[in-house]
């Protein structure tokens, strides 16, 4: 798997937007409910501004009008259209979180505490800056006339152990497109368009006790088919020696339900994470029915 960027020094959730912690998984379960609180104030705030500009925009031409029978009024539709640009620059810098990033990180917190102890120190790094931020650009380029910026955005990371001594790593990854081209209409002006595009990479990986599984490296040729997805995600990359798993799946497009719900049109992630991790100790199940037919013989 290539590696993402290197995860940024988390702050103040408000001042960074990434929640960063070590602790227990039901401690962390515990932050939802003030990050989620935060999400709302913020949410609020960009619907106070947004109300504000229109009624500044809307004010603009009637106070023109205004300003032309009466001169001495000529500030006024000078004044909506400042309040038009600072409410604008205002409602630009409030955050406005992808919601369901919240959905899916707790769902999948969820599934992975009833496998840890309650004491486990989990790792959880959550970050939700906007995909498109400055410091997750990764390259430049051009296809199909469109110029292309990529940008590679790890947002949700979890590691830990599990109850039976295996170390996960749990990876959310949004690959991230901004294009952009200008198109000549039949007219001869020129428009500018701009589209993004998206998709989900996710990456389980499991670090195991060699001794305990010992033919698991055999299996490195032959386990893809004890890899279960559904139809909505696809198996990017299997790797398997020693003393590791790891699983690379990638979605074009994406949910956040409880890890239980099967997808409908449109991978749901937790369930996605709940499957891989199922795929992955199918492998070692195989690896202990190699060793169980060893001992037989």
């Amino acid at each position: 798997m290539t590696s993402p960027p290197p995860l940024p020094v988390a702050g103040p959730f408000e001042q960074s937007h990434v929640h960063d912690r070590q602790a227990a998984a039901g401690d962390i379960l515990a932050d939802f409910p003030r990050l989620r609180e935060i999400a709302a104030r913020y949410a609020a705030t960009r619907s106070k501004w947004k109300m504000i500009i229109i009624a500044c925009a809307i004010a603009i031409i009637p106070l023109l009008v205004v300003a032309i029978l009466f001169p001495p009024l000529f500030l006024l539709p000078l004044a909506a259209l400042v309040g038009t640009i600072v409410s604008g620059m205002i409602f630009a810098r409030t955050p406005a979180y992808e919601m369901r990033r919240f959905d899916a990180a707790e769902q999948i917190v969820k599934l992975i505490s009833a496998d840890t102890a309650g004491d486990s120190q989990v790792h959880f790094h959550l970050d939700m800056r906007p995909h498109d931020s400055r410091e997750k650009l990764t390259g430049e380029g051009k296809a199909g006339g469109w110029d292309v910026k990529y940008y590679v955005s790890p947002w949700l990371t979890l590691t830990g152990r599990f109850l039976d001594g295996s170390r996960f790593d749990i990876r959310l990854i949004t690959r991230f497109q901004a294009r952009k081209k200008w198109k000549r209409s039949r007219s001869g002006k020129s428009k500018r368009k701009i589209k993004t595009k998206e998709s989900l990479r996710v990456y389980v990986g499991l670090r195991i006790k060699a001794e305990k599984y010992a033919h698991v490296g055999q299996l490195a040729q032959g386990a893809a088919p004890a890899v279960k997805l559904p139809a909505e995600a696809r198996l990017h990359h299997l790797g398997i020696t020693a003393d590791a798993l790891d699983l690379t799946v990638d979605a074009s497009g994406w949910t956040a339900g409880a890890p239980q719900t099967p997808p409908a049109g449109q991978a749901n992630a937790p369930h996605l994470v709940a499957l891989m991790l199922l795929s992955l100790y199918q492998v070692l199940n195989l690896s202990k029915a190699i060793d169980k037919r060893g001992h037989a013989a």
